[in-house]
């Protein structure tokens, strides 16, 4: 019997311990599980604060985000009650400078814009369209006692009274005050309660001139300025004359265009920002942004805003270093991740092994060559590379027939020494067919980029795979190593006729210095510092990749003014 106990405790010792051994497994993978759970909802969690006037308009951002992303969550305070330990700040231009937060990281996701309009009855309508008024004539109306006329303004024989219209908006006021540099104290004009009342006021007094927001004259659905309404042209450069870079207020489409490049005066441009103490943002940040400048951007409108202009909130997104809305985490314990962590380890190590291989080689296969063109700080007519025997397109792209009768096609060196380092390209696929003029390649530099037209047409027959890991081959090496595709081309003989051969190339990029020089002149910021440093002063010669000194909306504006607009 004393045997058959101690065989029973024995059993459930043993029991016990199995019990214990299995438990201790199963308790661990709890545990994985369990913190694994709690990064990801760490992950997946933002804390995002707002300054009272937009706080609507972020628990808008916020909804929509959650909405379109199961599984994050967005926790929104008010500035007010802000804590430190707030992820992103949303903050309206017009209390940014005392909001007091220190940011790493700042970006535009949206606008309130103000806009003087007047009646489409008004009697100097066409006059004041075709010239503008200048900040001083603004400034003029808005400080004078009374009795004010078109006359003073026009320089014309008119006794027409202009009676000044503001809306009776915080916002609105002190914008005005700041565009005509006066005391709100000291602005003249009737405040008027809402966008209709003005707008009916306008009606009523044709020759009148109002002070309102730009979402109070659009239209959300149709995205057109409403009927009856014209936005006033300002004249920046108070020359009294409609210049080209100044022809944006036709229609809102590319009015808003026109406040993007930076062409339309800052201080009536209340730009609404996201500002966050650390830069990069985490994962969930990355994501709410990504949406509020895409599927985001209509709650603008909503909520009495202005969304950014075409093209505009996509730039930015790629700014962001991310393509996709919705961010996943992966949930696993620590030793599938740390496995993960060593696999990636070693094919990094095999990879930079085979790279450094490989290059070696390249090194001495290319032994004794000379390089294709030195990079230096100037940039003239003397830096560039114009090989003989090579056809060049106004597309800034060049064209060589090969033996085998395909035509390898690339970028002119022109192009590249004024984009500075490429760092990423889109290309098409081979077997693609593309004609003459069409978009054919982008090259891209940190979320800016330039779309290049085709110098002949045909089907691409193959695609520089080196580029995809290699684009600096571009800017080294633009008629070797650098090239883009091989074509078979369907009507060569007709399209290399209209093409420039190396000798009348080198007098027709002449021209294109000058162009790119008045291009720059035409830049609404021509006076500032920033621009007189790509121009250098000796000889007036340009900066070597003087497009990196510029955001996103100056590539725009060379894309549309420059490339687009070739000759």
């Amino acid at each position: 019997m004393h045997e058959m106990n101690i065989k029973s405790t024995d059993m459930k010792k043993a029991s016990f311990l199995t019990a214990c051994m299995m438990i201790i497994p199963f308790s661990i993978m709890m545990c994985q599980e369990l913190r694994s759970e709690a990064v990801q909802n760490e992950a997946n969690r933002i804390t995002v604060t707002a300054s009272p006037e937009i706080e609507a308009l972020v628990g808008l951002w916020a909804a929509g985000f959650e909405s379109s992303n199961p599984g994050m969550k967005v926790n929104l305070t008010s500035a007010e009650s802000a804590t430190a330990g707030a992820d992103i700040h949303f903050i309206a231009g017009n209390s940014l400078q005392e909001s007091g937060y220190a940011s790493a990281f700042r970006m535009v996701v949206g606008r309130d814009v103000v806009v003087p309009v007047m009646s489409d009855k008004n009697p100097f309508l066409e006059e004041i369209f075709n010239r503008g008024l200048s900040q001083q004539e603004f400034a003029a109306l808005l400080s004078s006692e009374d009795n004010y006329t078109w006359g003073k303004i026009l320089g014309n024989n008119s006794s027409e009274r202009v009676n000044a219209l503001i809306l009776g908006n915080s916002t609105v006021q002190s914008s005005v005050a700041r565009f005509v540099s006066l005391d709100q104290s000291l602005v003249r004009g009737s405040l008027i309660s809402s966008p209709s009342a003005l707008l009916g006021a306008l009606d009523r007094d044709p020759s009148a001139v109002g002070f309102l927001r730009l979402a109070d004259i659009t239209d959300p659905a149709s995205q057109e300025f409403i009927s009856g309404l014209r936005v006033i042209p300002v004249d920046v450069n108070s020359n009294g004359i409609s210049d080209y870079f100044e022809q944006f207020y036709s229609d809102f489409r590319s009015f808003n265009r026109g406040v993007y490049i930076g062409k339309y005066p800052k201080t009536l441009c209340n730009n609404i920002f996201a500002v966050a103490p650390a830069q990069p943002l985490n994962d969930a940040g990355t994501a709410l942004l990504s949406y509020i400048l895409t599927d985001g951007q209509p709650k603008l409108a909503l909520s009495g805003y202005t969304a950014l202009a075409d093209g505009e909130g996509r730039n930015r997104s790629a700014i962001l270093g991310s393509d996709e809305n919705v961010v996943s985490v992966t949930p696993g314990g620590t030793e599938p991740y740390r496995a993960a962590l060593w696999v990636a380890a070693f094919i990094i190590t095999v990879s930079l092994l085979a790279y450094a291989l490989y290059r070696f080689a390249g090194k001495r296969a290319s032994a004794g060559v000379k390089p294709e063109r030195v990079h230096s700080e100037r940039f003239s007519e003397k830096n560039l590379v114009i090989p003989a025997g090579i056809l060049f397109d106004k597309s800034h792209t060049w064209a060589f027939m090969e033996r085998d009768g395909s035509v390898r096609v690339g970028v002119d060196d022109f192009l590249q020494h004024l984009t500075g380092s490429i760092t990423r390209l889109r290309m098409k696929s081979p077997g693609e067919k593309v004609r003459k003029g069409d978009h054919i390649l982008s090259l891209v530099q940190k979320g800016k980029q330039l779309d290049i037209c085709s110098p002949v047409s045909g089907i691409i027959r193959s695609s520089n795979e080196q580029l995809v890991t290699n684009p600096a081959a571009i800017n080294n090496s633009p008629f070797n190593d650098g090239w883009i595709y091989t074509i078979e081309p369907d009507n060569w003989m007709k399209e290399s006729r209209i093409m420039i051969m190396a000798g009348k190339y080198a007098e027709w990029i002449k021209g294109e210095f000058t162009r790119m020089k008045d291009f720059l002149a035409s830049l609404p910021d021509a006076n500032q510092v920033r621009l007189a440093q790509v121009v250098l002063q000796d000889g007036g010669e340009l900066k070597e990749g003087l497009l990196e000194e510029f955001g996103p909306e100056v590539w725009e504006e060379f894309q549309m003014k420059f490339m687009d607009n070739a000759r």
